[in-house]
């Protein structure tokens, strides 16, 4: 929560209202695309790990065919925002926007791995490194966008801390999931859980992609209807309001 009011104030700071709508709207499609990059899989590995949390081959097994599904669909999606960027620019009269997207498109493969191990984490009740890396994302975005400041990069690259950020974490989660979790000679594939995925997925992956719509559609519709500027403006309060509207999802969790 503090990373990102930090986030906000200082974008709005140092690189203006501007850049700060933006960021924001490129955010808003990145958290919307990864809901169709993942197809709900990370739903899917949540139920099935909790269920053979004790079983350390199933698990093993159960974790590789998810990262393995993922990432033709991930890589469709990523595809996707790449090759859309030029459209967006041109519906949102940005030009800023569009290269956001381009920056935010490898990001959308690494946020599907990612998604899919804090379901690993949280299925096997391993909550505080669940919540560690959980936070992790946003203080890994902060950081990202101070060293873009720091080396001079304009506001234009500001997006590209949300993949920074997605790599530095998928390095981390599978580096602890290796020393801390399974072996790796527990990891191989399996059609059954491979059909079991796509299964359960897919029936689900759409209250996702809702729910996170739902958060983002104030934002992208005022970068359809207005400038950069003045979404700058508007989502610099609708973060905090979107921040208090997150505790009663963490007492959920």
């Amino acid at each position: 929560a503090g990373a990102g009011i930090i986030i906000n104030i200082f974008i709005a700071r140092y690189y203006g209202s501007v850049y700060l709508g933006v960021f924001n709207q490129v955010f808003a499609f990145y958290i919307f695309l990864s809901q169709f990059a993942i197809c709900g899989i990370h739903f899917s590995t949540l139920k099935y790990i909790s269920h053979k949390q004790n079983e350390l081959d199933r698990v093993g097994v159960i974790i590789f065919s998810a990262l393995v599904l993922c990432l033709p669909f991930s890589l469709i999606f990523s595809l996707f925002a790449y090759l859309m960027r030029n459209i967006i620019s041109e519906l949102f009269d940005s030009i800023d926007v569009g290269f956001g997207l381009m920056l935010i498109a490898p990001g959308l493969i690494f946020f599907s791995i990612n998604k899919i191990l804090l379901s690993v984490f949280n299925g096997m009740n391993l909550m505080r490194a669940y919540a560690f890396f959980q936070a992790s994302r946003y203080v890994l975005i902060m950081c990202g966008i101070l060293l873009l400041h720091l080396f001079s990069y304009g506001g234009k690259y500001l997006s590209l801390s949300l993949t920074i950020a997605e790599i530095l974490l998928t390095i981390g989660m599978i580096t602890y999931l290796f020393r801390f979790v399974i072996s790796i000679k527990n990891i191989s594939i399996s059609e059954y859980w491979i059909s079991k995925h796509v299964s359960f997925g897919l029936r689900g992956f759409m209250s996702g992609a809702l729910s996170e719509l739902n958060t983002r559609i104030d934002v992208i519709s005022i970068g359809y209807f207005l400038n950069d500027s003045m979404v700058g403006i508007y989502s610099f309060a609708s973060t905090i309001a979107e921040g208090f509207g997150q505790l009663s999802i963490v007492v959920r969790r």
